[in-house]
């Protein structure tokens, strides 16, 4: 069987066996063509003819690159499913990368927006000094969306009308593997969500349950880009916020829970998160304000 025919297999497999977002599928075959095409450079027909050792140098020369190590990490995780799939259908015996370890990733505190500056959030700068009215409370939407639910960007795209239930105040979240989940909607979120749908009705007429909940401003479904942007010239401008995607506010989402006192696995469960390790990362911002204020109190934290 042809290397082309076995990651249409793959592919299949992935979206319709493990059930991954399309976003991830898309991911996965980038890091797939990526690898032919070094296996091309070093003479190597096949994904089915690699061995280890052109694993290897994969690896090195993605670290030769200075690509991060969590980055490279993902992208053997990819050669690793896709070989324990081809070792399952009897394509070949071994996986070439049974005997490639992770690269050790420096442990990073999540970027965030400090609590005190968030209503920010609340009023997004326009894209244009001429943005309509309908896009401005749109982005407010977005905007508030990500941070007051946590919810991801693809997540927050794949929204649809009828995931809203304004009666429980509930939004039905689709995350990763289509796994659901249900995250409670604060009362501003709920009366922007009323905002929102009252311009969506004035501007494209009265909204279908599956329809897009957030479009663009021709009506058509928003796109990754469009939260991307909106997020940076949000971010960009406020003091001690170094990053600027959509995920800070995800991140400050559940740092802010944390450091009012929300138990952990509640946050793992608004997050959507398959593990409580996944969710523990949050706990280092914390340990980090506590050193700091440590640092600026007591007297044998001071230098």
């Amino acid at each position: 069987m042809a290397d082309s025919t076995w990651g249409l297999l793959f592919v299949d497999y992935l979206q319709f066996e493990r059930r991954y977002s399309l976003l991830t599928v898309e991911a996965y075959k980038r890091d797939l063509a990526d690898f032919e095409a070094h296996l091309a450079g070093q003479g190597v027909a096949s994904l089915l003819e690699a061995n280890h050792h052109d694993v290897r140098g994969w690896v090195y020369a993605l670290a030769e690159a200075k690509m991060a190590a969590a980055s490279i990490n993902r992208k053997v995780a990819t050669l690793r499913t896709f070989y324990a799939f081809a070792r399952r259908r009897g394509a070949l015996q071994h996986s070439p990368v049974q005997a490639i370890r992770n690269q050790k990733a420096p442990q990073r505190v999540p970027a965030f927006v400090p609590a005190h500056q968030v209503d920010a959030l609340a009023t997004p700068p326009p894209s244009t000094s001429e943005a309509s009215a309908f896009a401005r409370v749109r982005d407010a939407l977005a905007l508030e969306l990500l941070y007051g639910t946590g919810i991801r960007r693809a997540e927050a795209l794949s929204l649809t009308f009828g995931a809203i239930d304004l009666g429980r105040s509930v939004l039905t979240v689709t995350g990763k593997r289509n796994k659901t989940r249900q995250v409670p909607l604060h009362p501003q979120l709920v009366q922007t969500i009323q905002t929102y749908t009252e311009a969506f009705t004035e501007a494209f007429g009265t909204p279908k349950t599956d329809q897009p909940l957030l479009v663009t401003d021709t009506g058509q479904p928003a796109y990754p880009m469009l939260l991307q942007r909106l997020a940076k010239r949000t971010l960009q401008g406020l003091p001690n916020v170094e990053k600027t995607s959509p995920h800070v506010l995800r991140h400050s989402f559940a740092t802010h829970l944390l450091d009012a006192g929300a138990d952990l696995s509640a946050i793992k469960s608004l997050l959507g998160h398959a593990s409580l390790a996944a969710t523990q990362v949050y706990t280092h911002t914390s340990a980090e304000k506590l050193k700091a204020a440590f640092a600026a109190a007591h007297p044998k934290g001071k230098k």
